[in-house]
């Protein structure tokens, strides 16, 4: 069966260093690896599109697959992969690329290395440099793909604004997070920093969402048509390791997006696909769970289900 909807973006080897001093070396990771098992958490057919190194632990490869995640769009290149120190400083993390290893660029999948079924999936543009997901954003697919959703790598700045709002609008949904946003009043008034960002939808504009995930405060959602805010509180039942669950939430909303789902049962998806990557080491929680378990959460937490 082909994807419902395709993540493409970088499966990494990340070395971490949380706020504590505590290290996880080499641990599998990449933002390409939590969306996806955060999506696949809601039944959705998902298929990732990436470039992985020989150092990118099989094993890994083979959990996606066993989870019914279809790697058909993954290239494979000989020697090593990409690798990143994360850094975590309080609220926000820094990602800081190792030395001797391929660039974020070399490393970022293409639009002609998909499947040719591939192409009217719905499209997720994990973070990769802005010049990579521009060549996403200006290929025919895009017209074809029913949801495009964008997740920037690089800083959102007064110095980056105009051609970060250039791309926003070039998508159907913007998902930030605040290490990524320096505009004043990200942390206090985040609402007023997605207006700002939302600019005015002209009429070739594709943005109906924009998204600001704010960690253990939740997250803000802003439509930029209706003028609309909605947000929500993160959730969770044991917080082991932050690592991935912003790029776990983006899974579970999409995957309700491109289902058809309302915005808030599709945040509230999110929420629940965020809650089990907190509750392991990197992506071990999420690997574990599974969609019955998913749903029993979100009908715990939130008093409703979802439509199988």
């Amino acid at each position: 069966m082909n994807p419902e909807l395709v993540i493409l973006g970088n499966l990494i080897v990340d070395d971490i260093v949380y706020e504590d001093g505590t290290t996880s070396i080499g641990q599998p990771g990449g933002a390409a690896l939590y969306a996806a098992l955060g999506a696949r958490l809601w039944g959705i057919e998902v298929g990732i599109g990436s470039v992985v190194g020989e150092d990118y632990p099989a094993a890994i490869l083979g959990a996606l697959e066993g989870r019914g995640i279809d790697l058909a769009g993954v290239r494979r290149v000989l020697g090593p992969g990409m690798r990143t120190w994360l850094l975590y400083e309080g609220r926000r993390r820094q990602v800081v690329h190792r030395l001797d290893t391929p660039t974020h660029s070399q490393m970022s999948p293409r639009p002609g290395e998909l499947p040719v079924s591939w192409r009217t999936a719905a499209m997720h543009l994990a973070p990769m440099p802005l010049a990579v997901q521009e060549e996403w954003l200006d290929a025919p697919l895009r017209a074809r793909s029913p949801l495009v959703s964008l997740d920037p790598f690089e800083l959102v700045d007064q110095a980056s604004i105009d051609r970060c709002r250039s791309a926003f609008h070039r998508a159907d949904a913007v998902l930030l997070s605040e290490d990524e946003v320096l505009i004043p009043g990200a942390f206090d008034q985040p609402a007023e920093v997605l207006r700002t960002l939302a600019g005015e939808p002209g009429t070739a504009s594709r943005l109906r969402l924009l998204v600001l995930k704010r960690g253990a405060l939740g997250g803000v959602a802003y439509d930029p048509v209706a003028r609309s805010v909605a947000e929500w509180a993160a959730r969770s039942s044991d917080i082991v390791d932050p690592t991935g669950a912003g790029d776990a939430l983006a899974g579970g909303l999409l995957a309700g997006l491109a289902q058809g789902r309302p915005l808030e049962e599709a945040l509230r998806q999110g929420v629940v696909s965020a809650s089990f990557a907190l509750e392991g080491r990197g992506a071990s929680a999420l690997l574990e769970a599974r969609e019955s378990q998913s749903r029993s959460r979100l009908l715990e937490w939130f008093g409703s289900g979802v439509p199988r």
